[in-house]
């Protein structure tokens, strides 16, 4: 008998020792999620349902990038059998713990909220943070600084020791964890992205280097959630640097699923390797999944550093680019200067493809791909606009085809993919960029379905591509804003312009209940649309007084937007139509009863608009004020 107590004294001696040995915070989370204490007594919290081990309930105070990370995340937690799961989400586009700490301490209805409970989300604008936070007994609850302060710890205090503190007191049992948020994408335009140098792994370095300062030294965290590392990693693999939409935010597909992967890993200990839920209506191929779970369980591993991908970069061997005399000749014999032209020394990947309804990710043999159809293709991309300007020449070889396949931006896919080519020359010009911004070409040889090696060697001396080393002009025919105006009949010296500050990538709706005046942009919207639009100022009647003038360039449009007061909606009928009449003059009529007015620039047609469209914008419309 003495043996048995001296054995149970040693054995409950160690259990409390494991369980006391570290109190401070650690990267990695307990081994499963969900409230394993006593269920609350209901009538403390109406409404919610005694918890159970089936059960969990997280919510985030966070941004557009928790939204990002917890789109997916039901699945998951589905997926790891869960039967009643809660998720919340105190959204606030581009929030910073400066702006969370001041809402909360005044609880003030700032915030969108998002819930769901059935994998189907839903919002509610104008929330108040504390009702949200006091609303149940969460299981988690999440922080996260603003992107653009991410990697500056400055910024932390002492507002994240505010927020803290107030979770703790409307949520005592609630378990802290710190979202950790990714590096923008290489060539990102965020404005913030110049105070990391506009460098990708300087802003993830810094990023690592304030949690270590501000979080893993903080006992309120229970672990972070490393989702800037899950998606550092994935850059390193076959999938490159497109994990995001815009630059920043998640792609719709691969971007969201990993970051949604990586919470459910980190917080209930989800099964990566035996995962298969995959979200509906998204594209996520078998080497996409792959890719994703490895990353996801390298970042688990190692949170705060690199780990290099298992689903590489297909390596492409660059050969020594040989002139193709046989289509030099034919490029020449339909007229064009050679001499006025450089020869695109592109790389090409034998058994390949590209699939724009699919994604922008090359399917390769060397990725593994067991498409039936790989054989009969070999693959040449992506291109940018830059590098196939207008008045470049596509040559093709006769008994070949290409299908210049095309995408908006590289997080989106197509609905339709455009069609094969088979004529022998092609001359690039505005019509045949359209609305894209990036093309690739799959080479393939007519009435051939199975490539041989040697064939596929060969593929380049079928396609050639010529770029002019003087761009042509666009069409001489568009007339500047100045030269509408003068046209019109106006004299320059008897007006000012005036100065629009536009935003790009933006744009109002003076008929949306939830923003009514408030410009939107990535900072607050995940619209898919910002992209075909730039945002100027909002003015009041005295700034644009009657007989000012407003000139828009030829192929492109403004939306006048209007309002009787600031932070008011307008019903949509009232909502202004878009303009594309060159020369209008403002009048009383013009004004009618509203007191506001902004205007939205798009190309005619509203397409989607690279970088340096977006850039256009700022010269395609002007104010001109009659100078008193």
């Amino acid at each position: 008998m003495k043996k048995i107590i001296v054995s149970l004294f040693l054995m409950f001696s160690t259990l409390c020792w494991a369980n006391s040995c570290d109190s401070k915070i650690d990267v990695l989370p307990p081994s499963h999620g969900g409230s394993t204490e006593k269920p609350d007594d209901p009538s403390d919290k109406p409404g919610e349902e005694p918890k159970d081990e089936k059960t969990i309930s997280i919510l985030a105070i966070g941004n557009s990038f928790s939204v990002d990370a917890m789109q997916y995340l039901y699945g998951f937690l589905k997926e790891a059998g869960y039967e009643k799961i809660y998720l919340g989400n105190l959204y606030i586009g581009g929030c910073s713990l400066q702006t969370h700490a001041g809402h909360i301490a005044t609880n003030n209805k700032a915030y969108t909220y998002y819930v769901t409970e059935n994998g189907t989300w839903s919002n509610t604008a104008s929330y108040a943070p504390l009702d949200a936070i006091k609303s149940r007994s969460w299981d988690y609850i999440s922080m996260q600084q603003a992107s653009n302060y991410s990697g500056m710890p400055e910024t932390f205090d002492p507002y994240l020791g505010q927020i803290i503190a107030a979770v703790k007191v409307n949520c005592p049992k609630a378990k802290l964890m710190w979202h950790m948020t990714w590096a923008y994408q290489a060539n990102s335009t965020h404005s913030a992205f110049p105070n990391y140098g506009s460098d990708q792994m300087k802003m993830y370095n810094a990023i690592v280097g304030a949690v270590k300062t501000k979080i893993l030294t903080n006992k309120d965290f229970s672990f972070v959630i490393p989702c800037g590392t899950v998606i550092q990693n994935l850059r390193t693999s076959y999938l490159g640097d497109n994990i995001t939409r815009d630059g920043y935010h998640m792609s719709y597909n691969v971007g969201r699923y990993a970051t949604a992967m990586m919470w459910a890993k980190q917080i209930v200990g989800l099964d990566v390797d035996k995962s298969s839920y995959l979200p509906a209506g998204q594209t996520l191929t078998t080497e996409m999944v792959a890719a994703v779970k490895d990353a996801v369980k390298k970042a688990f591993d190692a949170p705060l550093e690199i780990s290099e991908s298992a689903f590489p970069p297909v390596p492409v061997t660059k050969p020594d680019y040989k002139p193709n005399e046989e289509l030099r000749k034919m490029v020449a014999e339909a007229g064009y200067k050679l001499d006025d032209y450089t020869e695109l020394e592109y790389e090409i990947v034998p058994y390949s493809y590209f699939n724009s309804s699919s994604s922008s990710i090359r399917v390769s043999k060397e990725t593994g791909s067991t498409a039936t159809n790989i054989d009969q293709y070999a693959s040449a991309g992506i291109f940018e606009k830059k590098d196939l300007p207008r008045g470049t020449i596509l040559a093709l070889k006769s008994g070949y085809a290409y299908r210049p396949e095309a995408w908006i931006t590289l997080a989106t896919k197509n609905s339709t993919r455009p069609a094969a080519v088979s004529s022998p020359l092609v001359v690039v010009d505005d019509a045949w960029w359209g609305s894209w911004n990036f093309r690739a070409f799959n080479i393939s040889m007519q009435g051939v379905e199975h490539m041989t090696q040697e064939q596929m060697d060969a593929a380049q001396s079928g396609f050639a591509i010529f770029v002019p080393k003087v761009i042509p002009d666009a069409d001489p025919t568009v007339k500047e804003v100045d030269d509408l105006f003068t046209d019109a009949g106006y004299n320059l010296s008897d007006y000012s312009k005036l100065s629009l500050t536009i935003t790009h990538n933006a744009y109002y709706n003076s008929s949306n209940s939830t923003m009514k005046s408030t410009l939107i942009c990535a900072d607050n919207s995940t619209a898919s649309n910002l992209n075909q639009f730039a945002g100027t100022q909002i003015f009041a009647k005295s700034e644009i007084p009657e007989g000012s003038v407003l000139v828009v360039k030829n192929g492109y449009q403004y939306r006048p937007e209007a309002w009787t007061a600031l932070d008011t909606v307008n019903a949509s009928s009232n909502r202004p139509g878009n303009v594309t009449t060159s020369v209008v003059k403002v009048t009383s009529a013009w004004w009618g009863s509203w007191n506001y007015r902004a205007f939205n620039l798009a190309k005619a047609g509203n397409p989607a608009l690279s970088a340096d469209e977006q850039k256009e914008l700022d010269t395609c419309f002007a104010v001109y004020i009659p100078v008193k």
